[in-house]
């Protein structure tokens, strides 16, 4: 009940103050980006960690505008004048009237490609503005729990993101593939108006699909504070923020338009906030570079709290400087998604097996650890000699056993981490195992040799009882000459 309250919220508000479509497309043509200040960093600043293997630069800032990803709007007549080839979509027929609340002609189809030529006073922009700024989230959480690898290197150790034809699940090529895939499931190929009643059940699909449903949480919130996104932000939580823009006529503020990015830092003390910006990089090279996880704009604005427009006071904070134009006045924030990692190490996994052995003799031993969150969970042994082992993986509370021999005379100290598919550590878990240098249990009192040889067990018990009287004997010289006192 509470999201379908949440989805009225957002509906009414686009269709009460956007009049061109509240999807992530916003008209590009003519429009001129003013350059930001991005003078870094402060000690009021935080930005999300980067990671060496995938996001060396933090949150990636991949671009929207590429590979067609174009819509065609209707022009001034109000008429569509476009139609539709390849398999994009006539989302209004030609010869009929516009929609001026959602005057769109044709989308690109599931290819992402727009396939389609501009006729008439129609006109194309770019979009996918959505599917971008979510796939700078889910590049960074992955990059985050794969722990290690490098763009290229066919190892894909975490599943958020996999190779979706660009040959490697990191490489740059795989960034427009993820893009295109993240837009069909949000099915703005098809149909460029995000559906914010189904897209966090879309994204949870996404994680769903990948074994991840329990390690993620996905919420939203209508008009939300500039402390809650700021805190979010710092929690490591990945935020996609919706910007609306208002154009004051008449003393009130009438949506035309509207634009999605991704958070990618925030100074809370001087309500600042960087943005991941599918449309503005001020910074990003051309050509490929714009889908190279090491190359950022992060893009840096002024917070204004509080609302810019009398008509809707719930608005909480707003942008004063972002993409000045002359087409809008007040950049307000007025939705977001949240993404939150909500992973539970498993448990530190129990060992079980000898304490006691001899050298070059394997010994096996069994391992288990639950996962509070069903993951599967594979283990790392440090064997004490300096060998390391990781075994495969195995569901949460199920047996594994391993193998293992020690060539030296000494004590050793087994120790065991169990690792769950976030690539996270539990506690370790150890067991002591001492190798003696002789083990009579196991050689020389060997009860079935002696039940074949009762002989031998005669003549053994007359050897170690000699051994134990010169045993004897040595220690009682040793005492006397000391200066103690022998008992007779």
């Amino acid at each position: 009940m509470k999201k379908k309250i949440v989805g009225i919220l957002v509906c009414t508000l686009l269709i009460s103050i956007i009049a061109f479509p509240a999807t992530g497309t916003v008209n590009e043509i003519n429009i001129e980006n003013e350059k930001n200040s991005i003078e870094l960093i402060d000690r009021g600043w935080y930005y999300y960690p980067s990671y060496d293997n995938y996001a060396p630069s933090g949150s990636p800032d991949f671009d929207h505008r590429q590979n067609e990803w174009k819509v065609i709007m209707g022009g001034a007549n109000g008429i569509a004048d476009s139609t539709a080839v390849g398999d994009d979509v006539q989302f209004t027929e030609v010869g009929e009237p516009v929609d001026p609340l959602k005057p769109v002609v044709i989308t690109p189809g599931p290819n992402c490609a727009l396939d389609s030529e501009v006729g008439g006073d129609d006109y194309s922009g770019y979009t996918f503005c959505h599917a971008v700024s979510l796939a700078n989230c889910l590049w960074w959480f992955d990059s985050r729990y794969s722990k290690s690898g490098t763009p290229g290197d066919h190892k894909d150790s975490f599943p958020l993101v996999e190779n979706y034809g660009g040959g490697d699940d990191h490489s740059p090529d795989n960034a427009p593939c993820l893009i295109c895939e993240i837009a069909n499931k949000l099915n703005v190929t098809n149909d460029i108006y995000l559906d914010l009643y189904t897209w966090i059940e879309d994204i949870e699909s996404w994680f769903g699909d990948v074994g991840l449903d329990k390690g993620f949480s996905i919420t939203d919130s209508v008009f939300p504070s500039f402390d809650f996104i700021a805190e979010a932000i710092e929690d490591d939580k990945a935020i996609v923020l919706m910007i609306q823009f208002g154009k004051n006529i008449g003393g009130e503020c009438i949506g035309v338009g509207s634009h999605f990015v991704s958070c990618a830092g925030v100074n809370l003390d001087q309500k600042k906030i960087a943005l991941s910006d599918p449309s503005i990089n001020e910074e990003n090279p051309s050509g490929e570079d714009h889908n190279d996880a090491q190359y950022v704009s992060h893009d840096i604005y002024d917070v204004n709290i509080g609302s810019p427009c009398p008509n809707y006071p719930d608005i909480k904070w707003w942008l004063p400087d972002y993409w000045p134009s002359a087409n809008w006045d007040y950049p307000v924030v007025s939705y977001a998604l949240i993404i939150e990692c909500i992973n539970n190490v498993a448990d530190a996994p129990t060992i079980e097996g000898p304490a006691e052995g001899v050298v070059d003799t394997p010994y096996n031993y069994t391992l288990n650890s639950v996962d509070p969150d069903g993951d599967d969970v594979y283990f790392r042994i440090s064997w004490g000699d300096g060998v390391i082992d990781e075994t495969s993986t195995v569901p949460s509370g199920i047996d594994i056993e391993v193998t293992h021999s020690w060539a030296n005379v000494k004590e050793y100290t087994i120790e065991v981490a169990a690792r769950d598919i976030f690539n996270e550590y539990s506690n370790v878990s150890s067991l002591k195992v001492n190798i003696p240098r002789y083990r009579y249990e196991n050689y020389l009192l060997n009860q079935q040799i002696f039940t074949l040889f009762p002989l031998l067990e005669k003549l053994l018990s007359l050897i170690l009882e000699h051994i134990n009287i010169q045993y004897q004997i040595i220690i009682l010289n040793s005492y006397s000459s000391e200066g103690g006192k022998t008992l007779c």
